[in-house]
């Protein structure tokens, strides 16, 4: 090929490509390029979007088909090229949207790198639940903070950001070893204070939301307590003494019974009843107390062994 037919082949194409904004390419779209096509409705579906970074050519025979398909009279001259406008976020974006993910106004937000390839403009998200731990260096190193931009609707195009982010803040410490299933005390726990609390988003922040739950591990001294290690007390544990309640219309029933499994407020737990041995449904409505409604809502028709 010569040097003048190869200028001539790279001149075919289009000069520059038009942004999109949506998953498909639409009538109001390429009337830009082409104002024939606006004889068309807007929002006429023509074709696919590319992908950020990429461009989606319409080459003059598609275009020409298109046009006879919808029956506009348009002549095309040149293929036209469609590509998501795109940029690379500045920093005080990223720290803004962290920022509302953290939900810390004394959090001091220091962006150390980030991603350098160019996103589609759209709505920056930093899920609080990805944010990682502190590195075993230290918060000052910071971590990848890996979150993402939601455009065109629901797509998502990922993003990272090396970030480091200290702060006054609190958080409770084990003290004394804590089993599984035990209840924390107050001399089990500590306060203490942290400059890196944003490594360790769901940990617990007052002694309040620790004392008297129940640990669900086992924690040693030293450990961060986290939201997912405790629970609230079950209302009703296996093996407790219960008192049952029968209501059957306007007859009342009550008689002891031994729970065969742990339950919270509003659960439906078998109970074995203390004198007969029969076990049946009831469901727990507090501290050591259960209820059974025969053919009730969330009940059995009947009480499974009768209601002796």
């Amino acid at each position: 090929m010569t040097v003048i037919a190869l200028l001539l082949a790279v001149g075919t194409g289009p000069a520059s490509c038009l942004p999109i904004a949506g998953e498909r390419i639409r009538a109001a779209d390429l009337a830009v390029a082409i104002p024939e096509f606006s004889a068309a409705a807007p929002e006429t579906v023509l074709g696919y979007a590319p992908a950020p970074g990429a461009r989606r050519v319409i080459h003059r025979e598609e275009l020409a088909r298109l046009a006879a398909l919808h029956k506009i009279d348009a002549r095309p001259a040149s293929d036209v090229c469609f590509e998501w406008e795109t940029r690379i976020p500045a920093r005080e974006e990223i720290i803004s949207a962290m920022r509302a993910s953290i939900d810390e106004p004394e959090a001091q937000v220091d962006v150390l790198e980030v991603s350098r390839t160019p996103v589609p403009r759209g709505e920056m998200v930093f899920p609080k639940d990805s944010l990682p731990k502190a590195p075993a260096s230290g918060p000052t190193t910071g971590v990848i903070w890996r979150g993402y931009i939601r455009y065109g609707g629901q797509r998502r195009f990922d993003f990272w950001a090396r970030v480091r982010i200290t702060g006054p803040s609190s958080r409770i410490i084990v003290v004394s070893p804590i089993r599984t299933g035990e209840v924390v005390r107050e001399d089990q726990v500590k306060t203490e204070l942290s400059a890196s609390f944003g490594f360790e988003p769901l940990a617990v922040r007052t002694p309040s939301q620790v004392v008297g739950r129940v640990a669900k591990r086992s924690l040693q001294p030293g450990t961060t307590i986290l939201a997912q290690y405790i629970e609230t007390p079950k209302a009703v544990l296996k093996g407790d003494v219960v008192g049952v309640e029968v209501r059957c219309g306007g007859a009342r029933l009550r008689l002891g019974a031994t729970a065969e499994a742990s339950g919270n407020v509003g659960q439906v737990i078998p109970v074995r009843n203390t004198a007969s041995g029969k076990t049946f449904s009831a469901r727990v409505v507090g501290p050591g107390a259960v209820l059974v409604v025969p053919g009730g809502t969330g009940f059995p028709p009947a009480v499974k062994g009768g209601s002796e």
